[in-house]
């Protein structure tokens, strides 16, 4: 029951889903493993805004952080992110 449950949760990540609802306790730690965020995640969020604020400052609208093509929705993603942790 659980391993369907991971799998159309991380199926749902897939498609761009950013949370799912829970009907058990059983189901709140994948729940927060699949859709949270990682340490990663939230560094590479940090350098996106900070690079991409810096080029639009130049002029620029599309850059390349860590070998990741960064424009603007990846900009605006990255600032949700960064807005929701600072909210917890």
């Amino acid at each position: 029951m659980l391993t369907e449950f991971t799998r159309e949760s991380k199926k749902a990540k897939q498609l761009g889903f950013t949370g799912r609802l829970v009907i058990h306790p059983n189901q709140i730690d994948i729940v927060n493993r699949i859709f949270g965020a990682s340490d990663t995640d939230l560094l590479q969020s940090k350098q996106n805004v900070e690079a991409y604020q810096k080029a639009l400052s130049n002029g620029v609208g599309v850059i390349q952080v860590n070998g990741q093509m960064v424009d603007l929705p990846v900009f605006e993603r990255a600032k949700r992110l960064l807005k929701l942790l600072a909210e917890e």
